[in-house]
């Protein structure tokens, strides 16, 4: 019933649509990795959930933003990267994938924290792939800091 109601939620209040059993399925996930930390290191030695890159796989890196209207600044953009590798993309049928491994970074501010706090997460890589829409900000960054990666539209 949780999971049932957590979809209604997000479908009311962000408009977005996931079914139960998938948040079910991500809340089992992460809960899984959560129990295998060392609460009292993590605490005490800042530890962080972070992506493994192998030598030679691709990664991507898919940017947006969207415009969130405000009571203070009236609008105003949420930016937001998902990080993962070719490694952690599987096959679950036919027609359907799945990523298995995923970092997101997010910011509600202006673009050049959230580049700093993105650009952290990002390897050195010579297979480094941009996936974007067609954004100024985000080409423009992508052109001048990572001249040798992909961009796909």
């Amino acid at each position: 019933l949780v999971f049932e109601e957590s979809s209604e939620e997000l479908e009311l209040l962000l408009g977005i649509k996931m079914n139960a059993k998938q948040i079910e399925r991500v809340c089992h996930y992460y809960g899984d990795l959560l129990e295998q930390i060392e609460w009292r290191e993590a605490y005490s030695d800042g530890i962080q959930l972070k992506l493994q890159f192998k030598q030679g796989e691709d990664i991507y890196v898919m940017l947006d933003g969207s415009m969130l209207l405000t009571r203070e600044e009236k609008w105003k953009e949420i930016k937001l990267g998902r990080i993962f590798t070719s490694g952690s993309i599987t096959q679950t049928s036919k027609d359907r994938g799945m990523i298995t491994d995923t970092v997101y970074i997010s910011h509600f501010g202006k673009a050049g924290e959230f580049w700093e706090k993105l650009s952290k997460e990002i390897p050195v890589s010579e297979n480094l792939v941009f996936i974007n829409d067609g954004a100024k900000w985000i080409w423009n960054y992508i052109d001048d800091h990572y001249p040798n990666s992909t961009q796909i539209l």
